[in-house]
Parts: structure tokens; C-alpha cells; sequence
């Protein structure tokens, strides 16, 4: 969900470390995502561009 400045402001302490909590989980989940991305390109990249034998 995305809040507003208004609907932040208004939100109580409470809902405040909810929306924290939920971020948090959110970052971690797309760091790890970005890490196996970034695995994957590279594993990519050494099929692609890695050493060949030449015949």
C-alpha cells in the first residue's frame, strides 16, 4: 500500500512500526532477489563469454 503524508501523520505508533516492520521484510526479500539476479548474470556471462575450446 502506498500512504500519504497525511494518513502517515495521522497513523499511530502502532501502525507506524507495522509499516516499518512490513518495509523490512520487503528490503530483505528484494536484496536477496537482486543477489541471485546478480549470480545468475554472472553465471550467464561465463557460459556466454567464458573460456571455449576451440576445435
Amino acid at each position: 500500500m502506498i500512504y500519504t503524508a497525511d494518513e502517515l501523520n495521522n497513523a499511530d505508533r502502532d501502525e507506524l512500526i507495522g509499516i516499518i516492520l512490513s518495509l523490512q521484510k520487503n528490503i530483505a526479500r528484494m536484496t536477496q532477489n537482486q543477489e541471485l539476479i546478480l549470480e545468475q548474470i554472472a553465471i550467464l556471462r561465463g557460459q556466454r563469454f567464458g573460456r571455449h575450446s576451440e576445435k
